[in-house]
């Protein structure tokens, strides 16, 4: 019995043995993994309404940068952060007139907002004013009423007889969170930072239901809604490479691979010496070393010849001269004897090194006299 069978069989036996101990032994099984939210879910705290607002087919735009009235332009629909706003003298006079053109507008104020007489004169033209809301001793969430931000409460001014009728939204202490109110064709809501808008907090059905009333239910039209806020990272090359796999990983290995390209170019005990330049060898040397070579390869006739069709082109005497013609016209201006140009002049096969030395000095001489 051959070899190779055999060996084949074994193999096939433990490969069979392999299968079945692996199908009796071992249990594959599915196994839940629980992963933080990503960069970008941390890094903006609204990304789930955004997501939420472009699947049911309300395009949403992010403003990050200082922004004056000029953005209020195009969509009908804003939720906008009060200090991202640069507040000059004409913002109030352009949002009122933008809203009245049936836009609408859910401004939010924050710790950051500047309290300057411009943000004053819109307010008191809506009729309320802003204050720090008194701390309270339950700061949990109600049951069944949204998450505002409980830093801030609102107050209508009563002085005012030209105020618009404002829906007022309470908490159960009685503090204002919310008013909103129509103004012409669109309208405004005011409140503080939108804590029913965070992406932990759309699961309370009365935060998903507000934010929802304040965005979407305001778009009939599917223009679209601009969120104009601070604080928002864009994407970086981190998250693009953290997207794809560890960045840990790729800084590591870029380090190594630029320690170990160092590593090959310097060398590892002390500074490299500086080598002097070093002369370059005698021509008359370079001309054995040349014809050493040539030896080993039989081409010492070749490399004699090349010079003589070289002399017959420079002499200018015609290279259909012979030897002994060459060698007479040649004597008189090289200095040297007849018969001995006439031998160096003469092709020959199975020159032998010496002879070939000589030759080769001969018709070197004949050459710079030329």
């Amino acid at each position: 019995m051959h070899k190779k069978p055999l060996i084949f069989s074994i193999v096939c036996a433990l490969l069979a043995l392999g299968v079945y101990s692996a199908l009796e032994y071992f249990e594959i099984r599915s196994e839940t993994v629980w992963e933080g939210p990503s960069r970008k879910a941390r890094m903006n705290a609204y990304l789930a309404l955004e997501r939420w607002l472009e699947k049911t087919g309300h395009p949403v735009q992010t403003v990050t940068k200082k922004s004056d009235e000029s953005v209020f332009a195009q969509r009908k629909v804003f939720c906008v952060q009060a200090s991202a706003l640069d507040w000059t003298e004409n913002t109030p006079a352009a949002i009122f007139s933008w809203i009245r053109d049936g836009g609408f507008l859910f401004l939010h104020w924050d710790t950051r907002t500047p309290e300057n007489a411009n943000t004053q004169k819109f307010l008191k033209t809506l009729g309320l004013r802003t204050q720090a809301a008194p701390e309270t001793k339950d700061p949990q969430p109600q049951e069944g009423f949204p998450d505002f931000d409980r830093r801030f409460t609102l107050k209508p001014i009563k002085e005012n007889p030209n105020r618009p009728r404002m829906l007022l939204r309470k908490d159960p202490g009685g503090h204002i969170r919310l008013a909103a109110l129509p103004l012409g064709q669109g309208g405004i809501a005011l409140g503080g930072e939108p804590l029913f808008m965070r992406s932990s907090n759309l699961k309370k059905a009365e935060n998903a239901r507000l934010a929802w009333e304040l965005t979407g239910a305001k778009d009939s039209a599917g223009e679209g809604i601009v969120f104009i806020r601070a604080g928002i990272a864009k994407d970086t090359m981190y998250e693009a490479f953290s997207a794809r796999g560890s960045l840990v990983f790729v800084i590591a290995s870029a380090l190594v691979l630029i320690i170990t390209g160092f590593w090959t170019a310097i060398p590892a005990f002390g500074r490299p010496k500086i080598d002097q330049e070093r002369p370059g060898r005698p021509l008359e040397e370079r001309f054995l070393a040349e014809g050493s070579f040539l030896k080993k390869f039989g081409a010492l006739d070749s490399y004699l010849d090349t010079y003589r069709k070289e002399i017959r082109l420079k002499s200018r005497l015609g290279s259909d001269k012979t030897p002994e013609a060459l060698a007479g016209l040649l004597a008189p201006l090289c200095g040297m004897d007849e018969k001995t140009i006439r031998e160096a002049l003469s092709s020959r096969r199975g020159v032998k090194f010496r002879e070939f030395i000589k030759q080769r000095k001969i018709l070197k001489t004949l050459w710079e006299s030329l």
